[in-house]
């Protein structure tokens, strides 16, 4: 087992040992899972999304950003996977998704 794999491994029994079967999910090949997530704001929270230049949006508002109050978010899944070289590479690739509705709802 190389340094990498070896520090995969310990990396991921230690979100074993602190996320419980519920919250996060290893997956079979070992090198990627996901942390499953429930936020609770605080007052007053809001959040400032930036849009690139080449998007249209700032043609419509004259602004290249818009700020929303935000009081509730829906459980959250933040996806990961190893790439072979972590961690003496490169950094693992992450993703967040919500998956709060079925297809169907």
């Amino acid at each position: 087992m190389s340094a990498d794999q070896e520090a995969q491994e310990d990396e991921l029994l230690a979100l074993v040992s602190i996320y419980d079967e519920e919250e996060f999910r290893r997956a079979e090949s070992g090198k990627e899972g996901e942390i499953h997530l429930c936020l609770e704001l605080p007052p007053n929270f809001k959040l400032l999304v930036k849009v690139r230049e080449s998007i249209t949006f700032s043609c419509f508002t004259g602004q290249n950003s818009t700020e929303h109050n935000i009081s509730f978010l829906p459980p959250l899944v933040l996806s990961f996977e190893f790439p072979t070289d972590y961690p003496s590479s490169s950094a693992p690739v992450f993703t967040i998704s919500s998956k709060w509705l079925t297809r169907v709802q």
